[in-house]
């Protein structure tokens, strides 16, 4: 590259960059800061895909797979123009440079891929030489219907290979050996850009090791709670260790009861950790009554630490041990003793078996027509062959430990997610707050794991039965909103059909819908993250290393159409931190459709998840967001939850005290509108 290429490149990124920062002003900027940084990407990389593949298998380093570049050669003519490079334009500035900062390839530090290029090698990786099967999935992911995981994206068709997210396992804490043996896994699973859920639950007592999920009778209890308080919630400074409390039943009700609540050595109990419902009720209260507790504490007293520390950090997260396992398709195999990274996954696992799910994620607002209209049975095709995909994918993968890979060849579990639910009900019209917004969120579910359930029935053809499924719930025609106890009716399916249909010839997968935090992938899709209300219609884009605010280009649809955007309007929208509800030029529709996270009860938040948790057959990312985080708030919104049945209570607790997006927000705020700003009062 010449030195007036680098000049180029530099004044592009440069102009790109600083018509993004006029976001603020205006959503058609970050559009056009977008198409500027995909000006400069087509001017340094290939201008074909055949080029672009020449380029990566040339030289010593080898970047792609011996089978993608076989494939894709063989096909070339057929893949070269189905390729849709104009789609590239019509991604926004954060969707791009999100992509180019960790998806797209480098040969050495050199960008060679464009998105569209990206997207063909996925679908390629994934399919082979089965070419109708490469396009329709080229396609869907091209124009965004759904959004593989991240390591998927960065690792397709490549040498690496590593293409799932998501594990657990529990920590052999026992022997020097065993101790070994976990960490080894650990790093193993870590190495290749997975993230990990371990359960400590039966690490001895005072052994020094920060851990992951905790179940609260153990007598590190308040030396965790203390390793917590030590992180902060927005892991601002590169965190990589999180805490998660695994929560019994029993426990919840000594907390009402005011009753004590013994703290054991797992050395000297071993069955506990592997007990759970009324077994783990006998076993705890036999062991209390040999007097084989360490100490005995007030269970409140543990539950006020609690949420201290959460009312001051976010966390630990809150996952119901009991619901978890009750509900499970995988019960059959041994109790569930931790979750993941995002108190989402729900798997069992074992010193020999490392639980993996590959996931991907529905892109909600891309099936909502211009009429306003959600199209359920586009949803349905989608999610079938999201299915095909992601069962494609396990079967590619290079899995990074022994245990991994027979944990999925063991349960084959899957996880297929949401984002920009806020965003549909902004397109649908309705309040996230209105009951027609809680049981659309329901149908929506309904329909993805209907969907997924038939695909993986169909797959059986394919794939076989997967090895664990006789004496699952599933294999007794139980679905999850049979092990819910809420009945479903065949209005919309024909539930009792595929009930008898899966009885008869079983299931490719052990587990279909998970609802995780969508995190980076937010960034490439450019809507809300995951079912969570709308943080605010004024944006902050945290990327690599730069940081701008965007007003909501819905809000702003909306009030030009109506005749009512202008420049003091967009001076309060500014000063009031993107709240509406205190402009009063805004009609009622307006405030009611606009509201923020922070404006909505988060009571209602668990009501959606309740409404959606009878067809989430893993678990969901719960965040709630909380103006007041008083002790009695956080009492009130756990148990309403736990009593609702959710297996995830808590997986973020963003209070408008402790929230670095809130205070980002406060700051580039100030700046715009010329206020003195002291950084020193935002440590981050």
């Amino acid at each position: 590259m010449s030195s007036n290429d680098c000049s180029a490149r530099i004044d592009f990124d440069a102009l790109a960059q600083a018509t993004a920062q006029l976001a603020i002003i205006h959503p058609t900027y970050e559009k056009v800061a977008g198409r500027i940084l995909v000006g400069r990407i087509h001017k340094e990389t290939p201008d074909s895909f055949s080029k672009y593949l020449a380029e990566l298998t040339s030289g010593r380093s080898k970047i792609l797979s011996d089978k993608f570049v076989h494939a894709a050669k063989s096909l070339m003519s057929f893949l070269e123009p189905a390729l849709v490079t104009a789609r590239d334009f019509e991604l926004s500035y954060s969707s791009v440079r999100a992509m180019e900062q960790c998806y797209l390839l480098r040969k050495d530090t050199r960008l060679v891929e464009r998105p569209q290029y990206m997207y063909m090698r996925i679908a390629v990786a994934i399919h082979g030489q089965e070419l109708p099967a490469i396009i329709q999935t080229y396609n869907m992911l091209s124009c965004m219907y759904y959004v593989h995981s991240s390591p998927t994206m960065s690792n397709c068709g490549t040498a690496k290979a590593q293409l799932t997210q998501s594990f657990a396992l529990p920590f052999d804490g026992s022997t020097e050996h065993g101790v070994s043996r976990s960490m080894q896994q650990i790093m193993s699973l870590t190495g290749g850009g997975g993230n990990v859920g371990i359960s400590l639950a039966n690490v001895p007592a005072s052994g020094g090791i920060a851990t992951v999920f905790i179940e609260p009778w153990h007598p590190d209890i308040l030396k965790f709670l203390e390793l917590q308080e030590q992180f902060d919630l927005d892991c601002s400074r590169g965190r990589a260790v999180f805490f998660g409390l695994w929560v019994p039943d029993l426990f919840m009700t000594r907390i009402i009861a005011r009753q004590q609540w013994s703290l054991f050595d797992p050395e000297e109990v071993p069955e506990l950790t592997k007990a759970c419902g009324d077994s783990f009720n006998l076993l705890y209260t036999v062991y209390e009554g040999r007097g084989l507790a360490r100490r005995s504490v007030s269970a409140h007293d543990i539950w006020i630490r609690i949420l201290e520390v959460q009312r001051r950090t976010g966390g630990p997260y809150l996952v119901y041990k009991d619901h978890s396992n009750r509900k499970s398709n995988q019960r059959h195999l041994g109790t569930v003793t931790q979750s993941t990274l995002c108190a989402d996954l729900m798997q069992y696992s074992s010193t020999y078996e490392t639980s993996v799910c590959n996931t991907a994620t529905v892109v909600l607002p891309l099936f909502v027509t211009k009429d306003g209209e959600f199209e359920f049975a586009f949803l349905h095709s989608v999610v079938k062959v999201i299915v095909r995909n992601l069962n494609r994918i396990g079967l590619i993968a290079r899995y990074p430990s022994p245990t991994a890979a027979f944990g999925y060849s063991r349960n084959r579990s899957i996880g297929i997610g949401i984002l920009g639910l806020a965003d549909v009900f902004i397109a649908l019209r309705l309040p996230y707050d209105s009951h027609a917004a809680i049981l659309t969120s329901r149908l929506i579910l309904e329909t993805i794991y209907h969907a997924a359930m038939e695909a993986s029935c169909e797959l059986v053809e394919e794939y076989g039965i997967y090895p664990t499924f006789m004496g699952s719930p599933l294999s007794n025609g139980q679905f999850q909103f049979d092990l819910w106890e809420e009945p479903v009716s065949n209005v919309r399916y024909n539930w009792d059909a595929l009930r008898q249909k899966i009885r008869s010839q079983g299931v490719a997968n052990s587990e279909v819908v998970v609802l995780m935090s969508t995190g980076d992938i937010t960034q490439v899709a450019g809507y809300s993250e995951g079912c969570e209300p709308s943080i605010g219609n004024l944006f902050v884009r945290i990327l690599h290393k730069e940081r701008y605010a965007a007003l909501s280009p819905c809000l702003v649809g909306d009030l030009e159409r109506e005749g009512l955007w202008n420049e003091n309007i967009r001076l309060q929208l500014m000063t009031d931190r993107g709240s509406v509800q205190s402009i009063l030029p805004l009609p009622l529709w307006i405030k009611s459709l606009y509201k923020t996270a922070w404006e909505i009860n988060p009571r209602i938040v668990v009501n959606h998840a309740v409404a959606r948790g009878p067809f989430v057959c893993q678990s969901q990312s719960l965040t709630l967001y909380v103006d007041s985080n008083t002790a009695d708030t956080l009492d009130s919104l756990y148990f309403y939850a736990w009593r609702r049945g959710l297996k995830t209570g808590l997986y973020y607790l963003r209070a408008t005290t402790t929230s670095m997006i809130k205070r980002i927000t406060d700051r580039i705020c100030q700046m715009a509108l010329g206020d003195d700003v002291d950084d020193r009062r935002h440590v981050e």
